[in-house]
Order: structure tokens, then sequence, then C-alpha cells
């Protein structure tokens, strides 16, 4: 169970992450798992120089079944408008939660 939430936690982590060099991180902060009655979380979050935001919060306890990661990330899109989205990875998968990206463009990202 462990190792599936690493993999959850990094799949996500670095989709979402700068992938231009020239997106300075400007702020980083990561929360690394802890244990609180059998419960372990953790938290992520970055900014980046030209506005990109993204924060992340994993749980796996006895009622998870698994790893639940939610997140939010935010960017500029090319015309100028802040682009967010809101979504949930767990053993159903990665899904958008909202964010104003159209559903035909998920599905076929995800093929």
């Amino acid at each position: 169970m462990h190792l599936s939430a690493v993999y959850i936690f990094i799949v996500v982590s670095v989709q979402c992450y700068p992938q231009n060099e020239n997106d300075e991180i400007l702020y980083q902060e990561f929360t690394p798992l802890h244990d609180e009655n059998g419960v372990q979380t953790y938290s992520y979050s970055y900014t980046t120089r030209n506005g990109m935001h993204h924060e992340e919060n994993g749980v796996i306890g006895p009622n998870t079944n698994g790893m639940v990661v939610k997140g939010a990330y935010s960017y500029t899109r090319p015309d100028g408008r802040l682009q967010s989205v809101k979504y949930i990875a767990d053993f159903n998968g990665f899904r958008i939660i909202n964010g104003g990206i159209p559903e035909i463009a998920i599905t076929s990202l995800a093929g």
C-alpha cells in the first residue's frame, strides 16, 4: 500500500511541477508523511516566479483504501487568463474536480 501511495504522489507532483527551467520557484514547502493514530498525511506546495501555484495534501489511513491526494494548481494561460484546477487522486485514479477544462480534452489526454 505504501509503495502505491508514493507512486501517486510522484505522478501528481511531477505532472504539476514547473516544466520550464525559467519557472524559478519562489516558495516551496513539503511536510513529509507523519503518523497520527494510524493515519499518515503529507502536504506540499510551491509558487513560481511566473505565477504558477500548486498545493496538495495526501492521506493514508485505515478507511482510505490506499492513498487519497487532493490538490489544486493554477497558472496563467497564453491568453492571459488565470486557469485554476482542483483534482483528486485515489483508488479511482486521477480526476479533475473543476477547472473549466472541457471533458473532451481530458478524455483525449487519457488516451
